[in-house]
């Protein structure tokens, strides 16, 4: 009989959002092939996977280390049981019930990709990439397995390679959520990729190629937008959601007008705008346990009118960092961008870097 289905929180993708991706956050994905097949104990498991469910970490921990003792070979509830190590940020623990279930039960994809998450959110991402073929290799329709591929890819900014994967992942379950937040960062990091390669081939003086058009690298932020929205229709009361929204809304206006007539890069100015004060974000308590850190990049507008507006997430970082640096961003003052004379308002890319001493 199929286990009822059950989240585990991912982290914020690390592009674009996503965050994040990763954002990360990185935020939430679906993992569903854990199966209920053991008689013994069924009661106590069933209680156990029924606390995890409700949120009862706490209690779920104590239920299911009470079964797997009494019945150390019932794979499912070591699955479950990592899941709930997992909710609990304790992921050495929920890396050693993933592995005991697939011990018990090698083709247990399911299973092998809780491996790879929990290598993920160890930063091990040659572990993480390696573990999650393993868990395709076993089940090509393993959806899960696709996503945490996807964000190994969007952290190590082959933001194409993740792209391919999330739309892998939608092919085998159309409505997944957190794989439009993947598609989203994967799309954001590919315009950044593009915009640049058009900066530097306008001061070379040459042709930008045909990916780095203005068009479209457009069409590129606007099926990142569909993507938020999409995510935002099939999970409207996700933790997250308020921050997406503004993410999609930045996104709405960069579509609108990436690099209209209101807005210029540094090319397009007399004088830049010359930052003056740039606070440094804090680490959050989560991130230090987890050890999380790296480099968090923004692109925003400096305005007219000495405001920081329009922040749209290029690569983040989980555990809150990336919404640290985007309060921190918010706080930065400067004096406006001039041209021809008059202030004017200009794109900036800024980046925080979040290290463990």
């Amino acid at each position: 009989m199929s286990a009822p289905r059950h989240n585990i929180s991912h982290p914020r993708a690390i592009v674009s959002l996503v965050g994040a991706c990763l954002l990360f956050s990185l935020a939430c994905a679906q993992l569903t092939h854990a199966q209920v097949n053991a008689p013994a104990q069924a009661d106590d498991k069933t209680r156990g996977i029924e606390l995890y469910q409700h949120g009862d970490y706490e209690g779920a921990v104590r239920v299911l280390q009470v079964v797997v003792k009494q019945q150390k070979n019932d794979a499912d509830a070591w699955y479950y049981l990592g899941l709930t190590y997992n909710r609990k940020n304790d992921v050495k623990q929920a890396r050693k019930a993933f592995e005991h279930a697939l011990k018990l039960r090698p083709q247990f994809d399911a299973a092998q990709t809780g491996i790879a998450y929990t290598l993920l959110r160890g930063h091990k991402l040659a572990e993480a990439e390696r573990a999650a073929n393993r868990a395709l290799a076993m089940n090509a329709q393993n959806a899960e397995a696709y996503y945490v591929l996807g964000v190994v890819h969007l952290q190590g900014q082959k933001n194409a390679d993740a792209l391919s994967a999330s739309e892998a992942a939608l092919r085998v379950k159309p409505d997944y959520a957190p794989a439009f937040l993947l598609k989203s960062q994967a799309l954001v990091g590919l315009f950044e990729q593009e915009n640049e390669a058009a900066i530097k081939a306008a001061e070379l003086g040459n042709s930008a190629p045909p990916s780095a058009t203005t068009q479209a690298r457009s069409a590129r932020l606007r099926e990142a937008a569909q993507s938020i929205e999409r995510f935002l229709t099939l999970s409207p009361n996700h933790p997250d959601a308020p921050f997406w929204r503004e993410q999609l809304e930045t996104l709405r206006v960069y579509t609108a007008a990436p690099e209209g007539p209101s807005v210029y890069n540094t090319k397009e100015v007399t004088s830049r705008a010359i930052i003056t004060s740039k606070p440094e974000p804090t680490f959050t308590q989560e991130a230090r346990q987890n050890n999380t850190q790296g480099e968090i990049v923004l692109r925003m507008v400096l305005a007219a009118d000495g405001k920081v507006k329009y922040i749209l997430v290029l690569k983040g970082l989980s555990d809150g960092l990336t919404e640290r640096a985007i309060a921190a961003a918010r706080q930065i003052t400067f004096i406006p961008a001039m041209k021809d004379g008059h202030p004017v308002s200009q794109f900036v890319t800024v980046s925080y870097n979040f290290n463990i001493y």
